[in-house]
């Protein structure tokens, strides 16, 4: 079955992200925004990368859009830093080296964990893609994936499509399986979004999907791990001070969580799902 990859401009998940939920917020904003506007990344991975801890994916991040926007950056002293406190992702990297024609790295060979993320929209509805590449990232970090930063996931289509006309991954194929192997991403994910409706007003209140979750060992091609997120949630307040007990979408303030934005519902069902997946073999 062919699936389109809506790796936007940017995709990839590798992100920088803080603890909180703040960098997913400012990762959406920069996913959302025209790519004529995308300014001022570089700076932002940069000052991330100053901080005491910082997340895998900052530092290639920084250098991809840094070498983008034409700033200088020391290239090799910051991806061996990136390799040296991720280890996992050091075949990755080598790849990624030679694929932006940087001086090569003797690298260790047997890391693994590195894993792709392809969002398949069937719903052509933009805002889902962004707020599930910008809040998947941090639960596959913590079940020990290091993931491909949304900067540098669109730059590598080309490669990995075996086209370098394509800007996008027509089908999760064999063939483009393979080149993931080959390019040192050892996981796909694929996030395969089938329905998604969303009512919103100063609070999440309906929701309807059908979202599903699916990890691939590029090597084998071999299913490893499948989950849906499939169903609907309600959250209305009743207009009536005595509510009929019948009245449809009546949920007391005590039931439930409050999703205050889409993103928090995205990303409680992402983390849901995704904290049941195995780790990096």
């Amino acid at each position: 079955m062919s699936m389109r990859w809506s790796l936007w401009p940017v995709f990839f998940v590798f992100g920088c992200s803080a603890p909180s939920a703040s960098y997913e917020r400012s990762l959406r904003r920069w996913l959302r925004a025209p790519e004529a506007e995308r300014v001022g990344r570089a700076a932002d991975l940069r000052a991330m990368a100053a901080e005491a801890q910082v997340p895998a994916g900052v530092r290639l991040a920084a250098v991809h859009q840094s070498q983008r926007a034409d700033q200088a950056i020391d290239a090799d002293a910051w991806l061996d830093a990136e390799a040296g406190a991720f280890p996992g992702a050091a075949r990755f990297l080598v790849s990624y080296r030679k694929l932006m024609q940087l001086p090569e790295r003797p690298m260790p060979d047997h890391a693994r964990g590195v894993a792709l993320v392809v969002v398949v929209d069937r719903t052509r509805q933009p805002d889902v893609v962004g707020d599930l590449l910008a809040t998947v990232e941090r639960p596959l970090r913590e079940r020990g994936y290091y993931v491909v930063p949304v900067e540098v996931a669109l730059d590598i289509l080309p490669a990995l499509a075996g086209d370098p006309a394509q800007d996008q991954l027509g089908s999760v194929d064999p063939a483009s399986l393979r080149r993931m192997a080959e390019f040192g991403i050892d996981t796909c994910l694929t996030i395969d979004i089938l329905d998604f409706w969303l009512h919103e007003a100063l609070a999440v209140e309906v929701v309807r999907y059908e979202v599903w979750y699916q990890l691939v060992d590029t090597a084998t091609g071999a299913v490893i791990w499948r989950r849906p997120a499939t169903g609907s949630y309600e959250r209305r307040e009743s207009t009536d001070a005595f509510p009929r007990e019948d009245e449809p979408f009546f949920y007391p303030s005590s039931l439930g969580p409050v999703f205050a934005d889409q993103i928090d519902f995205v990303r409680s069902m992402t983390r849901g799902l995704v904290r049941t997946a195995p780790r990096p073999r």
